[in-house]
């Protein structure tokens, strides 16, 4: 008979603030807003679940809010993370003022964790101004936790030099088939006390799990479906996991995991297996740019004066070519006359002077 997993226990932060290890993902599928969100965030609620995981940009706020005014859920029981848009705030300002406008469509008096979303698009010190403005906001009472999403371990160590405070929570795509460098991340994190929470763990709604011989046979030995095996495999890493789902069915089967453990074997197999197919990776973490990913990430958030900066500067280029190729078809059409255009200067002071009867540069 397999030993049973030990009742999974709530992720104690810094602040000593307990989040539950599995919550309510509302990004990155079809039911992820309107009615249709609302009552499965709804059903989360009834069948128990407390993390709902959002963020501004998902644009789900107020739906998230009449949800929970529906369940009628005490406040006290309830776990809200949230992330600042840095796709558009870059600055403390900004992002306070993002802050509060959350805090106003969650119709909340606060948020238990507020991240930065990424660091797409930002500059160092961009990232540092919004880092701060968590900080005040965890300061003022906005927000009780602060931490981010898809940074990296530099990226990290950065923002706790400057600041002086270590983000409680880093939430970065982890699944068995994320690179060996994720692995490490996670690893740091563990040690430096950041608890890790994994977005991706399924796939995505497009993801076909049962494509997966390895995830299926594991399925069949614990008796579990697809998902809570890929969903078992991280918590016993020690990340907790933010799954979405629309049906009810599939909402407390994510919520509600059979107390089955994997082995060290199983764990290591799942890893060495193929990545199920349709199965989507985000490659948000900047460990994993390529060439081609790092220059789509400055052309599409880049700031609005590195925007200006390079169209300018591609206008000065066309501008440039079309004077040239204008001055090459003078040229062919009738070279005495170019070879007269080239001795006649385009300084006024000369001009006046060769446009006087007799005058010569000389004078």
């Amino acid at each position: 008979m397999r030993p049973a997993c030990a009742p999974l226990a709530a992720v104690e932060l810094q602040s000593g603030d307990l989040m539950p290890p599995i919550g309510f993902g509302t990004c990155c599928r079809p039911s992820a807003s309107g009615s249709e969100l609302v009552a499965s965030t709804l059903a989360f609620l009834q069948q128990g679940g407390r993390l709902i995981d959002t963020a501004q940009m998902y644009g789900n706020h107020r739906e998230i809010a009449e949800a929970i005014r529906a369940s009628r859920v005490d406040r006290s029981e309830l776990w809200l993370t949230s992330k600042v848009n840095t796709r558009v705030v870059k600055s403390r300002g900004a992002a306070l003022r993002s802050i509060n406008t959350s805090l106003g469509e969650l119709d909340l008096p606060f948020i238990n964790l507020m991240l930065v979303h990424s660091s797409w698009g930002l500059t160092s010190q961009q990232l540092l101004d919004v880092w701060r403005a968590l900080i005040q906001a965890r300061d003022e009472g906005m927000v009780r936790n602060i931490g981010v999403s898809n940074l990296v371990r530099h990226q990290i160590e950065q923002l706790e030099q400057e600041s002086g405070v270590r983000p409680a929570v880093n939430e970065i795509e982890f699944h068995p088939w994320v690179p060996n460098s994720t692995f490490q991340l996670v690893e740091w994190c563990t040690s430096r006390g950041i608890a890790v929470t994994a977005y991706g763990s399924l796939g995505g709604s497009a993801n076909s799990l049962g494509s997966s011989s390895e995830v299926s046979s594991l399925a069949k030995r614990h008796n579990v479906s697809n998902a809570q095996v890929l969903l078992r495999w991280s918590l016993q890493q020690g990340v907790a996991v933010i799954p979405g789902a629309s049906s009810t069915e599939h909402i407390i089967e994510n919520l509600h995991l059979p107390r089955f453990c994997l082995s060290q074997a199983e764990s290591d197999g799942l890893i060495r297996s193929p990545m199920p197919r349709s199965f989507t990776r985000w490659y948000n973490l900047e460990s994993e740019w390529g060439p081609l990913t790092r220059a789509w990430q400055y052309m599409t958030f880049s700031s609005i004066v590195l925007d200006i900066s390079i169209v300018a500067a591609l206008a000065v280029c066309v501008m440039l070519a079309i004077r040239h190729r204008k001055h090459k078809q003078l040229q062919r059409a009738d070279p005495l006359a170019m070879q007269d255009a080239n001795f006649t200067s385009e300084d006024p002071a000369e001009l006046e002077l060769t446009s006087r009867p007799g005058a010569s540069s000389e004078e």
